[in-house]
């Protein structure tokens, strides 16, 4: 079944991103500002270079007051699509009015980033009120990961709200064929250690049942979606997690951020490459980008260079492999025949490293 989604909104038109089977993967890249007071013109300069690099989408990841005025911002400055998450900006006015908000004034923080021209707005919708006891009787090393989905988590538990995401999502589908954005599901129960990783996560799983339903509902308004997974994990487990999340989601295209092991602190770009390099051999479609500063703190311009760099080495390798296409590479292959090692600069993947070099 073709799968593909095209990733662009009507609000700024910017040059389509596609994504599906047929695609080389998708490199998305990661900023934003954590505090009022840090710089948007740094993580606007992050942004450019990460284009510059070949990420074809960027993630903004603000948690601050000031969240549209972010949003605006990298909207008139960069020129690929856009993401976001709608559970941070909803986060931010929760503890702002100490959790006096109902659930239609989150609904409408959508609208609200769709119509600042974000493209691709990740919804933490598939994490009920229920699953709490679920989370505190399971086994694993680390319950819950997803920094969206422990907010969406927070915010029930205070408001006793259920998901709203999950409640008004014929609304939201609605908002996405007005302003033809794209919706992405974010997992909240992706392992956060390769130990808490396997076929057999119930959590995980469970997560992925729920999706299904949302991106069938999807399909029925012709709305663009895709879905988060993976996380932390082996590569061994990693073949059959991709596998059975993507027949689980009637195929949709599968997002991934992930590493391979929990111990390389200070070279994670390098553990998600190999993670993420197998994930794309096996049906993986989307890959964002992990920096070398990956729990540790924020990126810094050349740290988020070297992860698109990484990520973008990574998914060629997966992606040649998957498709049997090595053009590239016989390219290379043939110029270090007639010239030597050093070869053809141009056909390397990075070819102003390797001219400075």
């Amino acid at each position: 079944m073709n799968n593909a989604v095209k990733i662009s909104g009507n609000i700024r038109n910017k040059a389509p991103v596609f994504t599906g089977d047929d695609f080389f993967p998708v490199i998305i890249a990661s900023t934003g500002v954590s505090s009022d007071s840090d710089s948007i013109n740094d993580e606007i300069n992050k942004a450019k270079i990460a284009v510059s690099a070949g990420a074809s989408i960027i993630t903004d990841h603000s948690l601050t007051s000031n969240i549209d005025y972010i949003h605006n911002r990298m909207a008139e400055a960069i020129d690929v699509p856009i993401s976001a998450l709608a559970a941070y900006e909803a986060a931010v006015l929760a503890k702002k009015s100490g959790y006096r908000i109902d659930d239609q004034s989150i609904v409408e923080i959508i609208e609200k980033q769709a119509r600042r021209g974000i493209d691709i707005i990740t919804l933490h919708a598939t994490v009920f009120n229920s699953d709490i006891s679920l989370i505190e009787e399971n086994q694993r090393i680390i319950p819950c990961t997803s920094r969206g989905g422990t907010m969406m988590l927070e915010i029930m538990k205070h408001t006793g709200m259920e998901n709203p995401y999950w409640k008004y999502y014929s609304d939201i589908l609605e908002i996405a064929q007005k302003y033809s954005i794209t919706l992405s599901l974010g997992t909240t129960y992706r392992p956060a250690s390769v130990c808490d990783s396997g076929i057999d996560d119930n959590l995980y799983f469970m997560e992925m049942s729920r999706m299904a339903e949302l991106v069938k509902q999807a399909h029925a308004k012709n709305v663009g979606i895709v879905v988060e997974g993976i996380g932390h994990a082996p590569i061994n487990r990693i073949p059959n997690i991709v596998r059975k999340s993507k027949e689980i989601c009637l195929n949709a295209p599968y997002r991934v951020l992930t590493v391979a092991t929990d111990i390389a602190l200070g070279y994670d770009h390098i553990a998600s490459a190999i993670a993420s390099s197998v994930a794309v051999y096996n049906g993986a479609n989307m890959v964002t980008c992990v920096s070398r500063s990956e729990h540790i703190g924020l990126p810094s311009e050349k740290d988020l260079h070297e992860a698109v760099i990484t990520a973008h080495i990574a998914t060629y390798c997966g992606y040649t492999a998957r498709t049997n296409n090595f053009s590239r590479d016989m390219e290379m292959s043939k110029a270090r025949n007639e010239v030597g090692c050093l070869g053809l600069i141009t056909a390397a993947i990075d070819p102003t490293i390797a001219e400075k070099l």
